[in-house]
């Protein structure tokens, strides 16, 4: 029985990694993503199939054509970048000769660790062999995670508290993703694997692969750095002196592929130089009349430092917009705990059982020392990742993401801080909270990395109830549809050809969840200058949020809700006090509601109001501009800006 015990285990996760693969290989994702690519997915789909086919790093005409073949609107939100110099391959010895640096090419602008790992398994499997890889990377991460957890538990709860921490979260949609996330997590196990089995070197090595994939990923090294200095038995200085020959060997092996990436290229930084997206329009391309060229379309997206830049700082080319220190600190302390419980990017969400893993650790115990050093890194990628890299306002992933993407390669940490005798508890209560809210997208991985609004728009649902992180606003996932983006009312944007500033009290607003109908015009009502009137709907017996984005601080909001044909009854909260009225069917009723603290987001500031509906639903044609759902106009009262960056 006890063998029958041991082995069962080891059946079960073989059997799932079988069928995981099976899946994978039965799989076509150009036609599984209706021939669309999302997130950053064009690029390292170009860059591994350019190895495969071309054995370079460079983009042509070959190269786009070849996309075409899978992908036919083409590489959408590519990423490539203009350079001189590098190494190219030759037809005689020594069959490779240096590019002159006269000689400007276009080379892919982001890291190539995927691609070069990807490539085999797509040369032999075609473009499935993403997901295969993919795969392999997730299964790898579990045995390791399982390989942890077994000498302080049975083999079955290492079974089980292994699945929860890797499965039951959001790293298993990213199998369908052709980009690093699941590579990055199955680095980041090995390496800690590799230290806890004594082998601190080649734990360093895949740590630098790590960090050269994304530098962030070299705060998931904290255990390897610390432990030598908590070594008892031998000398402060040769503690000391063994933390630095790992971190040398880390450091070392990032910088050696930075520079492998500076003779391929010519540049060290994959981010910087001369780097352009492009979402429509691609070099090569002929279109409208014209030769697509680098230069003449894309969008500049060039990263040459640490952090967001700052007042006072020189902006440059795709550089972003500078932002004043107030600014900056007002979206990290918001980001402090967005980080935790944000809709669209918190541990809660979509990471539950390695937050459960952290908070009886720190609560209930035992608490060992790896635990600690693992906690360690855990909070140093909290603290840079929200304020330094990539900053303050996208520290997720991004617009079109689910759930914090790069917060999986900080998954294993949680294998260390997962508290002994406490794999039961992290287990069950990590898998529900999970299926509460992940669900849906376990259910429809593809569809919802199309559209990721979908999975936090229904009203009412979990996720809503959660903070959305204001101080990403424009880069949350619902931002993908763009009825729910920055909807302008009263002229908040001026016209700026012309130099004319907005209205002071005008705003925006953006509608994260299924609530509403984004911006209408209310009937028969104008402003003074005979514009029509704009407002929203709330959906009878349904909750809803909006977030309002004004030029100036808000000292408070007249509500105007007018009837249409019924009576309704709605309460609205801006962070203050809420304020509940009747709405007669064929009047209006107006108050005063007081907001609750701002977010400073790019020169403006971003509220949450919240409006519940508590009359009888309606389920035919909701969307008909003819329904009883109420409309509601919101005007501000706003003071000066405190003295901030204009």
């Amino acid at each position: 029985m006890s063998v029958f015990l041991r082995w069962l285990p080891r059946a079960l996760m073989v059997l799932t990694g079988l069928v995981l693969l099976a899946l994978c290989f039965r799989s076509d994702p150009a036609r599984l993503t209706e021939g669309r690519f999302f997130s950053d997915g064009a690029t390292y789909y170009s860059m591994t199939w350019s190895l495969v086919g071309d054995m370079d790093l460079e983009y042509t005409a070959t190269d786009l054509a070849r996309i075409k073949r899978e992908y036919p609107d083409g590489p959408t939100g590519i990423f490539l970048k203009r350079a001189s110099g590098g190494f190219e391959l030759d037809g005689s010895a020594p069959w490779i000769r240096r590019v002159p640096s006269e000689d400007k090419r276009l080379y892919f602008g982001k890291a190539m660790t995927y691609p070069v790992a990807a490539a085999p398994f797509v040369a032999a499997f075609g473009t499935r062999g993403f997901l295969v890889f993919n795969a392999l990377c997730l299964l790898t991460a579990w045995v390791c995670v399982f390989l942890e957890v077994r000498p302080r538990a049975s083999e079955m709860m290492a079974m089980f508290a292994s699945t929860a921490l890797v499965f039951a979260t959001i790293a298993p949609v990213y199998v369908v993703w052709i980009q690093p996330e699941l590579m990055n997590l199955a680095l980041v196990a090995l390496a800690l694997l590799a230290w806890r089995g004594n082998r601190p070197i080649l734990s360093a090595v895949l740590f630098g692969i790590a960090g050269y994939t994304k530098p962030t990923h070299l705060l998931m090294a904290a255990p390897l750095g610390l432990s030598p200095l908590f070594e008892t038995g031998l000398p402060v200085a040769k503690r000391a002196l063994e933390t630095v020959r790992r971190g040398v060997v880390m450091i070392g092996c990032a910088v050696l592929l930075f520079g492998l990436n500076s003779v391929v290229t010519g540049e060290w930084n994959y981010q910087g130089g001369e780097r352009k997206t492009f979402n429509s329009e691609f070099p090569f391309q002929r279109a409208e009349l014209k030769d697509v060229t680098f230069g003449n379309s894309g969008e500049w997206m060039t990263t040459m430092k640490l952090g967001p830049l700052e007042e006072g700082e020189a902006e440059t080319r795709g550089s972003g917009i500078a932002q004043s220190t107030a600014e900056l600190n007002s979206m990290f302390l918001a980001n402090l705990a967005d980080f935790w419980v944000g809709r669209y990017g918190g541990m809660l969400a979509y990471y539950a059982p390695a937050l459960l893993a952290l908070v009886f650790f720190l609560l209930l115990g035992p608490r060992e020392k790896e635990g600690w050093f693992a906690i360690a890194g855990l909070f140093l990628f909290y603290i840079v990742s929200i304020r330094i890299i990539p900053g303050p306002s996208n520290w997720y992933g991004g617009g079109g993401t689910l759930g914090n993407r790069y917060f999986t390669a900080v998954l294993p940490l949680a294998m260390l801080f997962l508290p002994k005798g406490r794999e039961f508890l992290v287990t069950v209560l990590g898998v529900a909270v999970s299926a509460l809210f992940l669900l849906p997208a376990w259910l429809q991985p593809v569809d919802l990395s199309l559209r990721p609004a979908r999975l936090a728009s229904p009203a009412g649902g979990p996720l809503t109830y959660l903070p959305a992180e204001r101080a990403m606003l424009n880069d949350l996932s619902f931002c993908t549809d763009a009825w729910r983006k920055k909807q302008p009312y009263d002229d908040v944007e001026g016209d700026p050809p012309i130099h004319r500033p907005g209205s002071r009290h005008g705003y925006w607003l953006y509608f994260p969840d299924d609530g509403t109908f984004g911006r209408e015009t209310i009937p028969g009502m104008f402003l003074k200058d005979g514009e029509p009137m704009e407002g929203f709907r709330v959906k009878r017996g349904e909750k809803t949020e909006v977030l309002l984005r004004a030029n100036e601080p808000v000292d408070w909001i007249d509500v105007t809700l007018i009837g249409m044909r019924a009576n309704d009854d709605i309460e609205v909260s801006a962070g203050g006090s809420p304020q509940r009225a009747l709405v007669p069917g064929l009047g209006s009723v107006r108050f005063r509601v007081i907001p609750g603290p701002y977010v400073m987001y790019y020169d403006s500031f971003v509220y949450s109001v919240r409006v519940e509906s508590r009359g009888v639903a309606i389920t035919q044609s909701p969307d008909s501009s003819q329904t009883e759902h109420a409309l509601i106009r919101l005007a501000l009262h706003v003071s000066p800006r405190p003295e901030t960056k204009r």
